[in-house]
C-alpha cells in the first residue's frame, strides 16, 4: 500500500493497546492520571490509546477491524501519528491525532497548514464539560478549508465510560452531525472490541 509503515513496527488491536496502556499505568504505581498527563513520556502510547477507540468505533460502524501502527517519525517531520490497516483487505489510512485544548481556530493554526488529503485528523476531548456545544464546534471547523480526508472529534464521557466520535469533515448534506458511540458498559459494543 502507499502508506509507509516503518520497518519492524508493531501492529496493535484495541485490546493490544489496552494491554500496553495498562502496563504503563502499572509502571506509574497504578496512577492512570500520571500516564494521561505525561504527554512527553507517553506521547506515542497516548496516540495509540486514542486511536484504539476510533478503531473500535469504526469496527462497530463498518464491521472492519483496523490494526494500528505507530507511524510518527521524528526523522521525517510531517509524518502521521498512526496508520490504520485492515489486514484482511489491505485498506489503510493515516490518522493524525491532536488534543482539543481551546477551540477550532487553535486546531486550524496547529494542523491547518498540513496538506493531508488522504489522512484523517482525530481531535480528542477528554473534558468533562457538559456545556460543550458540538454543533457550534462543527460550524467553527467547517468555516475553514481543510486539507484532510476526514476530521473526527472524539469526546470521552467519564460518567458513562463512553467515547463518541463525530464526523466533522467533510460536512454532511444535512444539519445532523454523524456520530458513533462505544462504551465498555454496553454488551453490544463490547462484541465489536477486538
Amino acid at each position: 500500500n502507499k502508506h509507509h509503515i516503518p520497518k519492524g513496527s508493531q501492529a496493535y488491536s484495541p485490546k493490544g493497546v489496552r494491554d500496553k496502556f495498562e502496563q504503563a499505568v502499572t509502571d506509574e504505581g497504578g496512577d492512570i492520571a500520571k500516564v494521561l498527563k505525561n504527554k512527553h513520556k507517553y506521547k506515542e502510547l497516548l496516540e495509540l490509546w486514542y486511536a484504539s477507540f476510533l478503531a473500535w468505533a469504526i469496527n462497530k460502524w463498518l464491521n472492519k477491524k483496523y490494526f494500528i501502527y505507530q507511524a510518527d517519525n521524528p526523522i521525517s517531520p510531517g509524518s502521521p501519528d498512526t496508520i490504520f490497516l485492515n489486514e484482511h483487505d489491505g485498506e489503510a489510512f493515516p490518522v493524525e491525532i491532536t488534543e482539543l485544548h481551546f477551540n477550532a481556530d487553535d486546531i486550524r493554526r496547529a494542523k491547518g497548514s498540513h496538506d493531508r488529503k488522504n489522512c484523517h485528523l482525530l481531535i480528542i476531548s477528554r473534558k468533562n464539560k457538559p456545556a460543550f456545544n458540538v454543533s457550534e464546534f462543527v460550524r467553527a471547523i467547517q468555516e475553514h478549508n481543510w486539507k484532510f480526508e476526514r476530521i473526527w472529534l472524539g469526546i470521552y464521557t467519564a460518567s458513562s465510560v463512553t467515547w463518541t466520535f463525530f464526523e466533522l469533515f467533510p460536512s454532511a448534506q444535512t444539519d445532523e452531525v454523524s456520530s458513533i458511540q462505544v462504551s465498555t458498559k454496553n454488551k453490544e459494543d463490547m462484541s465489536f472490541w477486538y
